[in-house]
Order: structure tokens, then C-alpha cells, then sequence
């Protein structure tokens, strides 16, 4: 049963997937295979299980918040938590086993209202949070900003890869250079598609979060421009091609029956490739060219790229500045993940250093907003009582990153392959990948929940799920058929 359960959380199997595979070790093994079902079952009940499990009431618990993606009119709101002892501990780069999911809801609607409730009732779990982590989106940021107002000792602060990604924004959004670069790359990836060189061919920004992962593009900038340097275009095309195809035209014209055998010997040459110089000598003989001295040839592949890739020339003096940002991004962002938000992670963001003035101000907004959520922290540290002192959790970093939440939804994602619309109760998945499994918890757990359990948690929250909709309404149309 943990077995099963393990290779759910731990592979990119699903539930068929794992039931395959204990078929097959069950075939070679002294085990007992299990149906994609009954592991569903089992997932669930502990999902459900966990969920519900008592947390330590503490001063120190971080919040991170965060939406997934919609899927059908749905949209699932994740509330994990980790304690600053924790982070103390295992650093303020977090895996999933430093987490504990503390909230999942489900629903088609949300507003600051619903975020409030759901902050307050996971209070009731843990006790007042120190801080919450999020992306600032409008719901999420209002509702918080709700909370904070009637809970005064927690702070708020805005996600470290969030913050970077609208600094650029607001820099690049309406800057001419890297509107005429997203408009030469579009045209490009265009051109390129299903060619000889579509493996070259640019990687496309996502609609919803490009500001955050413009840097995939600045890297495969810096790749092509690396790949046209080195010289070695064999992957496109080995060989050569004839290089000054009109001068030798010209030079042999009086040899041509007409002005149509001298095109048709035109598109000929400019079009034919040649391994060695005996293909070469072999081609011009049987096409009639009789004065070869000035021949000059090119690389096959070189020619290919630059016809295709001869756009980006122009923007090689932006793609330098571009690199510079960044690095300087990249740089900020890295340390404040690694060492958390605080007077030591500001001073070593250093804008008198960068050398583009447009990258300069993008650091220095950066500064500057970071400036903004540091001063937050000082004031609760003026207002810290003697006996929070003691503690020492004033003197700390603050945590100012909420990207492993995306990688739990990430990880949620590849396993919620839904046929039909919407979320469904297997979002329970999620409270397994944040805790260590044991053979005795799994039993615990199993023995006190049951399926009706989880069913009875999910329509209070969401309502029917649309599969349950679809085989209703599908049921009735066989029966009146019938």
C-alpha cells in the first residue's frame, strides 16, 4: 500500500500508471497488484486525512498563497505554510517536505471576501500567521490586505520573481527595441516552422507570466548568436554551395541557346549543394559552364542561416543590454531566494554597477519596492514585544519567495489530466506531496476516513463535479432513447 502510494507522489505516474506497474512487479514479485480505482480511493483518503490533521499553533507560521490555473469555470486556492524555525533550519530555498498544506478550496468564484474567510479559518488551525507570501494578484492581494488590516501583526510581502517580472514590464512593455525584436522573433518562429531549420527556431513567451520568463529568451538569443560564431552549420546542411553564381552567368552568357535555358541554369546553381569539388566540376560540365577560374563557393548551411536568421543582426547591440538585465535580475533574485529579504540582501543590490541606463532604473525600481516591503518588517520589529524579542524572529530574513508553491502545482497539473472540464476531488493529491509518508501514518489515516468523507468535502465546497453531470445527463439521454 505505501509502495503504491509512494510511486503516485514520487513518479509522473498517474493513477492507471501506477496501477500498471504493480501488475507488473506483482507478475515478478510476491505482491499484490491494485486497480487504478482502489488507488484513486486510497489517495484521496489520505489527501483528505492529511488536510485535516492537527498543525502546532505557533507565532512563527508563513503563509504561501497562491491560485492554480483555471480549469473549466473552476479554480483551486492553495494556502501552505512553513515556520520560520524551519526555514531557520533547512534554509530559505524550501522543498516540498518543508511544507504543510494547510487550505485547499475549490471553487468558480472568488473575491476578498472569500480569501479573508479562508486566511481566518486557517488561523484556527495554526494561529495568527507571522507573514504571507504571494504573487499579488488582484483577488489575492485584496483579500490579504483584508486580513492584514484586522491582524496587524502579520506582514505582507510580494513574491521576489513576481516583483522583478513587473519592474521589466513596466520598463519594456511600450519600449520600441524590444517591441521590433517580439515583432522580427514572431515573424521568425513564422518563417522557420516546419523547415530544414525549425530546430533553431525561437522559443514562444507565454501570454500569462512572459514578464517572469522573458530571460528563456535572452538565453536563446545568446545561443544563436553563439551558434552563428563558431562557424559549424552542418546540422543545417553539410557541403558547399557556388557563391558569386552571377559573375560566372555573366562570364559564360554567349554560351547559353537563349534567355530561358540561362534562368532555368540560374535557379539550378543557386539551389544545388556539393559534398567535394569533383561534384562540383562534374555539375558545371554537364550544365555548359566553361570558365571556372573565378569560382568562389560558401559553406551550405551558413547560407541557409543567414537567410532565415540575417534579422537578428540588428539587434545584436540590444541583446547585450538585454544580458545585462538579466544578469542583474537573476543576481537579485537568486540571493534574496537563497538568503531572504533583509538589510544585507539590500545592500548588495548595487545599481551604481550596472552599466545600461534603462537596466539601472529597472534596479533601482527593484530597490526601491524591496525598500517598500523591508520597512514593513521594520515597523512590526519596532512594535515586537519583549517576549518576541526573546525569541529572536525580529532579527530574521524574511522569506520573500513563493515559487515552490508553483512547483506543487506544477507537480498537481501533470497528474490532473481531466477528460471532461473542472477540478475534481484528486486536488486532494496535493496534501501528499508536501509530508513524508510511513507506513503507519498511511494506516492511521486509512482506517479513520472514508471515501464518503472526501465525496461529502468536496460537493459542500464545489458542488457536482462535471463528470457526475455529463454521465447523468448522458444516462438520461440513453434511457429516453430507449
Amino acid at each position: 500500500m505505501l509502495m503504491m502510494t509512494e510511486f503516485f507522489v514520487n513518479t509522473q505516474a498517474g493513477f492507471r500508471g501506477v496501477s500498471k506497474i504493480s501488475a507488473e512487479l506483482a507478475a515478478y514479485f510476491n505482491l499484490q497488484s491494485v486497480s487504478a480505482t482502489c488507488l484513486r480511493q486510497w489517495i484521496l483518503r489520505l489527501g483528505y486525512g492529511i488536510l485535516n490533521m492537527e498543525v502546532e499553533k505557533r507565532s512563527d507560521w508563513v503563509y504561501i498563497i497562491d491560485f492554480s490555473i483555471s480549469l473549466g469555470n473552476q479554480k483551486c486556492l492553495l494556502i501552505l505554510g512553513v515556520t520560520m524555525e524551519t526555514i531557520t533550519t533547512f534554509g530559505y530555498e524550501l522543498n516540498h517536505e518543508n511544507l504543510c498544506v494547510l487550505d485547499i478550496f475549490v471553487s468558480d468564484y472568488f473575491n476578498a471576501t472569500i480569501i479573508f474567510d479562508r486566511l481566518t479559518k486557517t488561523t484556527n488551525k495554526t494561529g495568527i500567521p507571522y507573514q504571507i507570501v504571494s504573487d499579488n494578484g488582484s483577488d489575492l492581494s485584496r483579500g490579504i490586505e483584508l486580513f492584514c488590516s484586522s491582524n496587524e501583526d502579520t506582514i505582507r510581502t510580494y513574491d521576489i520573481s513576481h516583483l522583478i517580472g513587473i519592474c521589466i514590464k513596466h520598463s519594456l512593455a511600450e519600449n520600441s527595441q524590444w517591441l521590433d525584436l517580439q515583432h522580427d522573433l514572431g515573424n521568425l518562429a513564422q518563417q522557420v516552422k516546419q523547415t530544414d531549420v525549425s530546430f533553431l527556431r525561437p522559443i514562444a513567451l507565454s501570454k500569462k507570466a512572459r514578464w517572469l520568463n522573458i530571460q528563456n529568451e535572452i538565453i536563446w538569443l545568446k545561443n544563436i548568436y553563439e551558434y552563428e560564431s563558431e562557424g559549424n552549420f552542418d546540422l543545417i546542411c553539410t557541403g558547399f554551395k557556388i557563391n558569386n553564381v552571377e559573375e560566372i552567368l555573366e562570364e559564360n552568357k554567349a554560351f547559353f541557346i537563349n534567355k530561358k535555358a540561362e534562368k532555368r541554369i540560374r535557379k539550378i546553381m543557386k539551389s544545388a549543394v556539393f559534398q567535394n569539388e569533383e561534384e562540383l566540376a562534374q555539375f558545371l560540365t554537364n550544365n555548359g559552364i566553361i570558365f571556372r577560374q573565378n569560382i568562389q563557393t560558401i559553406n551550405a548551411g551558413k547560407v541557409r542561416f543567414i537567410e532565415k536568421f540575417n534579422i537578428l543582426d540588428k539587434h545584436k547591440k540590444y541583446f547585450l543590454e538585454l544580458q545585462e538585465l538579466n544578469e542583474v535580475t537573476k543576481s537579485i533574485k537568486d540571493n534574496i531566494k537563497k538568503n531572504g529579504l533583509d538589510i544585507n540582501s539590500l545592500e548588495n543590490i548595487k545599481p551604481e554597477e550596472v552599466n545600461t541606463n534603462w537596466v539601472k532604473d529597472i534596479c533601482i525600481d527593484i530597490k526601491n519596492r524591496l525598500k517598500i516591503q523591508f520597512s514593513k518588517f521594520n515597523k512590526k520589529e519596532v512594535s515586537q514585544t519583549v517576549e518576541k524579542q526573546e525569541n529572536d524572529l525580529v532579527k530574521k530574513p524574511i522569506l520573500c519567495c513563493s515559487d515552490i508553491i508553483e512547483s506543487v502545482f506544477g507537480k498537481f497539473k501533470m497528474k490532473s489530466n481531466q477528460s471532461v472540464g473542472g477540478i475534481y476531488s484528486s486536488v486532494l493529491s496535493i496534501a501528499l506531496f508536501c509530508i513524508p509518508l510511513t507506513a503507519d501514518l498511511v494506516r492511521e489515516i486509512l482506517t479513520k476516513t472514508k471515501m464518503s468523507d472526501v465525496n461529502k468535502w468536496f460537493t459542500k465546497m464545489a458542488g457536482r463535479s462535471n463528470l457526475s453531470k455529463r454521465k447523468e445527463a448522458f444516462a438520461s439521454n440513453t434511457r429516453n432513447k430507449t
